[in-house]
């Protein structure tokens, strides 16, 4: 089967978490000129209907290449500086104690190279970064890029290419992502496989959304140039209008664009459903599935509650309506899944953000009793809107069985995070288990336990972790009846 360029990134993302890690490297923060996509091409007029999957699957299993000598070494590659290392460079070689050093990245005081098994260095070539995760590029001069688009002219297995991709301030090719060019004018979307998308509308889901913690969704239209299309009126190939916002996504549901005028567009492809001249009362929206369909009803911009149906037979399977009770927003409803009818309710503070929601499961037999179990989830969030804590309960019978609680720092970059699972006995704690996490890893764990007749601590072992996951410290505290270590 012939391999795709599509195929040929997709095995570059996917190898590298097989890759042997924890090697630690100081990358420079390259400030280079590099071949950067044109962005002076003017947006189309017209433009071609969203499909409802523009992307090109791989054609062949990332499983099923292997990586080459090279490549591996790149893993296990060490780090030289120039200026903390000292040695010489000319520019091909770097020499440090009369041996030529290769097998190694090396940064010269302002460019990173990746210096191969001759010691010259690589260029214009993909590679891995040591950390097992991300690709990273060395241009046509062996500088690596940063911050930066550039032009791909072969892949990780050294097949010609001509692809546009982009590199973040750590050197890390983008996925899935949408980024604005260097000007910040300019929207671009890098799909999946870490290609600049062009010429086509394309379909960004769950895409990282600038540099937010947050993704988005949609439809884009991105231009020969690679940019998007933004802030206008368009048609599809059907001759339905629909708006590109300035995000460069469809515009979805009731937007207002220009002043006082109002225009409703559908949920799932983006066209233009109705225009008003002023905010307009109650109307509904449909949402598509795959065995149902979910219409939701506004009045404004206030969600008013939806009903759901099954596609099958038309049957009303689920509704929800928005109420209001001591000056709180209570969202409330029901729906049926695999025969059982369940009842859920959502509460919102005053600025309309989710606080807390119940759902109450049908009841069922456990161990040959009847019981019936319950969830009660609470959210908290920062002034800005991200939320920091949740704390989800579950009852059986109105009995505390167990709660898991997730946090997260209010820090420069809210990297860290931790979470808590805690059953209960009688209702009473008898167990915990608590994680906390650095950027996506675990750096400790606490582990205890109770004596659950007067919540008393009996057991704690505390354990701690590297970057690799890899246990470096652990130790168990067994407590007697009153509290006091045992030796």
């Amino acid at each position: 089967m012939r391999k795709t360029k599509l195929a040929t990134y997709a095995v570059a993302l996917t190898l590298a978490a097989a890759a042997m890690t924890g090697i630690s490297t100081g990358t420079a923060h390259a400030e280079e000129a590099v071949q950067a996509v044109a962005t002076d091409t003017d947006a189309a007029e017209t433009t071609e209907t969203p499909a409802a999957d523009e992307t090109t699957e791989a054609e062949e299993e990332a499983s099923g290449v292997q990586m080459d000598e090279e490549t591996v070494e790149a893993f296990q590659a060490g780090y030289y500086n120039l200026t903390t290392n000292g040695g010489s460079w000319d520019g091909t070689y770097y020499t440090l104690d009369g041996t030529t050093v290769a097998n190694a990245f090396f940064c010269d005081g302002t460019y990173t190279y990746y210096l191969q098994a001759d010691g010259t260095p690589m260029k214009d070539r993909l590679t891995y970064h040591p950390d097992g995760k991300h690709v990273i590029y060395f241009d046509a001069n062996g500088h690596e890029v940063f911050n930066d688009f550039a032009t791909i002219t072969k892949t990780i297995s050294g097949d010609p290419v001509n692809d546009v991709c982009f590199f973040d301030v750590h050197g890390y090719m983008y996925v899935n992502q949408l980024t604005y060019d260097k000007t910040g004018t300019k929207i671009y979307f890098i799909n999946e496989y870490g290609l600049l998308e062009s010429g086509k509308w394309v379909k960004v889901n769950d895409a990282t959304y600038f540099d937010q913690d947050y993704t988005t969704s949609g439809y884009a239209y991105a231009q020969a140039d690679g940019s998007l299309l933004t802030n206008q009126f368009t048609y599809d190939r059907n001759g339905n209008m629909v708006y590109v916002q300035g995000n460069g996504l469809l515009a979805t549901g009731l937007n207002e664009i220009g002043w006082n005028q109002f225009y409703l567009f559908d949920p799932n492809d983006g066209h233009l459903l109705q225009t008003y001249t002023s905010m307009p009362g109650e109307y509904s929206l449909t949402y598509y599935y795959d065995d149902s369909y979910e219409v939701e009803k506004y009045k404004g911009y206030e969600y008013l509650g939806s009903d759901t149906y099954s596609k099958k037979d038309q049957s009303l399977i689920g509704h929800s309506e928005i109420g209001t009770l001591n000056g709180v927003r209570i969202h409330s409803g029901w729906y049926i899944m695999d025969g059982q009818k369940s009842t859920f309710t959502y509460t919102y503070d005053m600025d309309g953000k989710d606080l807390t929601d119940e759902l109450e499961y049908p009841k069922v037999t456990e161990d040959g009793k009847t019981v019936t179990g319950k969830d009660y989830t609470n959210y908290l969030y920062y002034a800005d809107g991200i939320q920091f804590y949740t704390k989800t309960s579950y009852y059986e019978d109105g009995v505390l069985v167990s709660t898991y609680e997730t946090y997260r720092n209010d820090d420069e970059d809210n990297c860290k995070s931790s979470t808590i699972q805690s059953e209960y006995k009688n209702g009473k704690l008898s167990y915990t288990y608590t994680q906390t996490y650095y950027e996506g890893t675990v750096e400790i764990t606490t582990e205890d336990g109770y004596t659950y007749e007067d919540n008393r601590v009996s057991s704690s072992t505390y354990t701690e972790y590297d970057a690799a996951g890899n246990v470096i410290y652990t130790y168990t505290t067994n407590y007697d009846k009153d509290g006091n270590a045992i030796e």
